[in-house]
């Protein structure tokens, strides 16, 4: 609402245009910023001029001196940048085209982490701003300065929010945000894909979601009840629950209880774990990483999946005595004795980001 506000200020007090900028610090990003009032070609120039302005203005160190807590009007601050002769060069270049004679400004925010103004300008027509105009920004000034302080704070909230959701979103893991009563908030594509499967162990039923393993469901909501009435603590550890078995898969579900919103309650962030391994991620990485041969990862492979040597003799028709030969070599290279370690092995190389 930022343009339609200045805008509104600008039609009170026969300003021309009004542009707000606020800027992180050390690096100079944008936090916030809009303008109103300005035509082509000058609108795409606004935000260009950073420097040029502060030199206007008198340069830094006269900025920095300028109160925060009254306005500035540019013709007092520095007469000479719009004199009629030998006048600033951004003035000529940038002001006079566009009929400007002077500008206003307030400073909303001035310390480590941020810079930012608020910012009129005054057309010819209206001559230099004077003391009605002044008298009015004052009475203006902590009002834009709050509402800019919430600006920045509602700008970062939606920054920390999109880069969350974009993390989720790349995670294999099926991740999903609900409320107490399972009440889907978030749902990952990982999970999402999850719920199109025609064997799965979930469905979502009125925007909730369900177990198809009854004793699981029961134990979740129990679980979930629970955590609702212990509170959220801060550090909290997450909690797992088997959820049965398809026939593809095994799976089993993790809750870590999140800060609860003050719109939602209590939120508990739920991943889906695959208890069955993707192997054809997990054996080209761990041969890659051992220098395992070809026919050490076929093993490896077999024997990460669960199977037996004599299953994995089978499987790949050799002897069983071969298959032996082989795990020997894995547990050397690999630094492991037993093949319960291959299998934990092979889960921790599973990737955990979507192609």
């Amino acid at each position: 609402m930022w343009p339609r506000a200045m805008q509104e200020i600008c039609d009170e007090l026969a300003f021309r245009t009004g542009v707000i900028s606020v800027l992180s610090l050390p690096g100079g990003e944008p936090i916030l910023a809009a303008t109103t009032g300005f035509e082509e070609p000058w609108l795409d120039r606004v935000f260009y001029y950073t420097s040029e302005l502060v030199d206007l203005w008198g340069g830094d160190a006269v900025i920095r001196s300028l109160p925060l807590d009254e306005p500035a009007v540019l013709s007092a601050v520095n007469p000479a940048a719009i004199a009629d002769e030998h006048p600033h060069p951004f003035h000529e270049a940038f002001n006079r085209p566009q009929g400007f004679v002077d500008a206003l400004a307030i400073g909303l925010t001035r310390d480590d982490g941020s810079i930012g103004t608020i910012g009129f300008n005054r057309h010819a027509d209206a001559g230099l701003v004077g003391p009605r105009e002044i008298e009015i920004m004052q009475l203006l000034l902590p009002h834009l300065q709050r509402a800019a302080t919430i600006s920045r704070v509602l700008e970062a909230r939606s920054i920390a929010a999109r880069q969350f959701s974009a993390v989720l979103d790349g995670l294999t893991a099926p991740i999903a945000v609900v409320g107490t009563d399972l009440d889907l908030k978030y749902a990952n594509p990982a999970l999402n894909g999850v719920l199109t499967l025609s064997e799965r162990n979930l469905d979502l039923v009125d925007g909730q979601l369900r177990l198809r393993f009854a004793p699981a469901q029961k134990m979740l909501t129990a679980a979930l009840r629970q955590a609702e009435t212990a509170g959220y603590l801060p550090g909290a550890a997450a909690f797992g629950l088997p959820i049965g078995a398809s026939t593809d898969s095994v799976r089993s579900l993790h809750i870590l209880p999140l800060p609860p919103s003050a719109a939602d309650g209590p939120l508990f962030a739920i991943v889906l774990a695959p208890l069955s391994l993707a192997l054809e991620s997990a054996g080209p990485m761990v041969a890659s990483v051992f220098g395992l041969t070809r026919a050490e990862q076929r093993v490896f492979e077999e024997i990460a999946a669960g199977q037996s040597v004599e299953q994995v003799a089978d499987q790949l028709g050799v002897a069983i005595s071969t298959v032996r030969t082989h795990l020997l070599r894995l547990f050397a290279k690999t630094e492991t004795s037993r093949q319960a370690e291959l299998v934990t092995l092979a889960a921790s190389f599973l990737p955990m980001t979507r192609p």
